[in-house]
This record gives structure tokens, C-alpha cells and sequence, in this order.
């Protein structure tokens, strides 16, 4: 069966928070929302809607779920760019190549400053048991972390969160796609779960932040939780502060399923936990926010395969395959 979420804040849904996981034995659904809101009380809550029944248990090394939110004032030197295409109907043609997901999200934009900026995209789509693979172009560059692919089930549900660094100047952003397999059509109009959307929006002066992506390939072997030692990365702050962290993780799996989390400082987050399904490939996205006391601290990745029978390699030379942990951490005055 399946599953549908959408994002609900002070009564009002979240279009871009649509997503949808299904036709496997693990749903694995991550979203994300950016909004604009005025000075008052915020109510968030997540809905669902299945033709199936599951049961969720928390600490039982398998299932998770949680909402959480970031609050930055807004300000002038801070940039929200959101996109969404004003078309009923969109298709995605059946192509080995690189191509625009659709022109609304091809667009330019202008900085002032030097600055990290957030950017995150959504796309919903009937998949056909086939695959699709999407990734966000900035100056004609892949960005970092924002690698996506989906296949082997009837519904695609692809989720990118990624951080960047653009410097004064006009610079051209384009969300692209390949599919081999198949042509599909998002008919967003009376869907409650079809979306295609992409937001991003620029960090406070004096932001910190960084990307730590895997740049040697290694093998996974391990049933039992293991800890990634190059994602492991130092944060130095001089007081007490609260940090976003997130990861991307795009590999070749062999049909197994994989786990990953975040720790920090040598804790797991339990919370951060994503599962893969018995599919070709493992797209897991974890997401935490932790509080870090004065002087050093860590943050890591750690992984395990479930029921392994074969060793799974992350292969830096293949293009399709992406492994980064990366953090943000807000000046203390936003």
C-alpha cells in the first residue's frame, strides 16, 4: 500500500509539503516547508492518508516520526525564493539526458553578499515502477547533497534538502531530471498528493556552515550500527548553540536494506532514523536539530544493512551515487 502527508500550519496546508511513499515494505517519507508568517502563535501538525493499516513504534530501531521547525526572523538582507509551476498538467519525457523539470524552475536571481543559502525541492508523480533521477543545477554545477533517485515503485516521492554558497553577483538556477524508463504527467489539478516545487532561501549574515561530502568510495558490510568515519566533523562554537544538521544518501544497493541516523557528539538521534526498501537504490534523507554546549563537538553518520547478505560499495567514480553530512549554524542574533 501507500502513504500521503501534507504539512498543516494554523489550519492551513502546505501544498509543497506533499509527499508520497508506497508499493514497499518500508515507507520512508521526508518533507520539508518554507513559510512567511507574521508575528503569532503557530499550529503544525502532520495528516496522512492510507488504503493500508501500520503501526509506528518509536525506539523499536525501525520506525520513526517527527516534526520539527526552524524559526528565522526575517530581514532584509535575507532572500526567499519560492517556485512552483502555474501549469495544470506537466510532463516529464522518457530521456537518458539531463533536461529542465519544467521552465518555472529555471530562473536567475541577483545576491549582494556573500551568503549560504537553503534550498530545498519537492516532486510527486505516478513513476510506473520505473526510476527518475533529479539533482539542482547552480552556475551549471550540481549542488552538493541535492541528488535524488527514485524507482522501482508505482509512486515517486523525491525529496532534496541542500546547502550552498553563492558570491555577489547573477547567478542561474535550473532543477533538472532523467528518466530512462518512462514519460509521466503530474495533472496537479484535484490531486491532494501531485506537487513539484522548489524554495530556497538565504541564510543571516555570519551563518556558519559546511558540507562534508565522501570523497573516496567504501564498502558497507556492516548489520550491527557503524559509524561512517568520514563523515565525522568538527564544530567548534564559544557558546552554547543550537545546530541543523542533515545528510544526503544516494547509493547502489543491491536490493538490501539500509539504515542511516545522525549522532551528535557520540549520540545517536534516533529521530534522524531512515530506512531504505529491498530496492536497487537507497535515497535516505535524515534530518535533526541538537543543542551543542561551549568548545568542541561532533557530528557524524552512522549506518547498518539489514539482514545482509552481500556488501554494498560506494563508488565515488559513479555519478548517480552521493554521501554528505552538512550543518548550519545561525548567528545568535537571527
Amino acid at each position: 500500500g501507500h502513504i500521503v502527508t501534507r504539512l498543516i500550519v494554523n489550519d492551513i496546508e502546505h501544498k509543497e509539503s506533499r509527499q508520497i511513499s508506497g508499493n514497499g515494505e518500508i515507507w520512508n517519507i521526508q518533507s520539508a516547508s518554507v513559510s512567511l508568517i507574521n508575528r503569532s502563535t503557530r499550529r503544525s501538525r502532520v495528516e496522512y492518508r492510507t488504503p493500508s493499516k501500520a503501526t509506528l513504534t518509536q525506539g523499536n530501531g525501525l520506525s520513526t516520526y517527527s516534526l520539527q521547525s526552524i524559526v528565522i526572523p526575517f530581514r532584509e538582507d535575507i532572500k526567499v525564493i519560492e517556485k512552483r509551476p502555474l501549469d495544470r498538467e506537466i510532463t516529464l519525457q522518457k530521456t537518458d539526458s539531463w533536461s529542465e523539470v519544467h521552465h518555472d524552475l529555471s530562473f536567475e536571481t541577483k545576491t549582494i553578499r556573500d551568503s549560504y543559502w537553503l534550498a530545498l525541492y519537492e516532486l510527486s508523480a505516478a513513476g510506473g515502477d520505473k526510476m527518475i533521477e533529479t539533482r539542482l543545477m547552480v552556475d551549471e554545477k550540481p549542488v552538493a547533497g541535492s541528488r535524488n533517485i527514485c524507482g522501482q515503485t508505482h509512486f515517486w516521492g523525491v525529496f532534496a534538502l541542500s546547502l550552498f554558497k553563492l558570491e555577489v553577483g547573477d547567478h542561474q538556477f535550473q532543477l533538472q531530471y532523467r528518466s530512462p524508463g518512462t514519460t509521466t504527467t503530474l495533472k496537479r489539478e484535484n490531486s491532494d498528493w501531485s506537487t513539484i516545487e522548489l524554495n530556497m532561501i538565504e541564510l543571516p549574515l555570519n551563518t556558519s556552515a559546511r558540507n562534508n561530502c565522501l570523497q573516496t568510495s567504501m564498502g558497507f558490510t556492516n548489520a550491527k550500527w557503524e559509524e561512517i568515519s568520514s563523515t565525522i566533523t568538527k564544530i567548534s562554537v564559544d557558546t552554547e548553540t543550537t545546530i541543523i544538521v542533515f545528510s544526503s544518501f544516494t547509493l547502489t544497493t543491491n536490493n538490501q536494506e539500509f539504515q542511516i541516523r545522525i549522532k551528535v557528539n557520540g549520540k545517536s538521534e534516533g529521530h534522524s532514523l531512515a530506512s531504505s526498501t529491498k530496492k536497487e537504490f537507497a535515497n535516505l534523507r535524515s534530518f535533526t536539530t541538537a543543542t551543542l554546549p561551549q568548545g568542541q563537538n561532533f557530528i557524524s553518520l552512522e549506518y547498518r544493512l539489514i539482514d545482509a547478505f552481500k556488501d554494498v560499495l560506494y563508488d565515488i567514480t559513479n555519478p548517480a551515487e552521493e554521501i554528505c553530512l552538512s550543518y548550519i549554524v545561525l548567528p545568535r542574533d537571527s
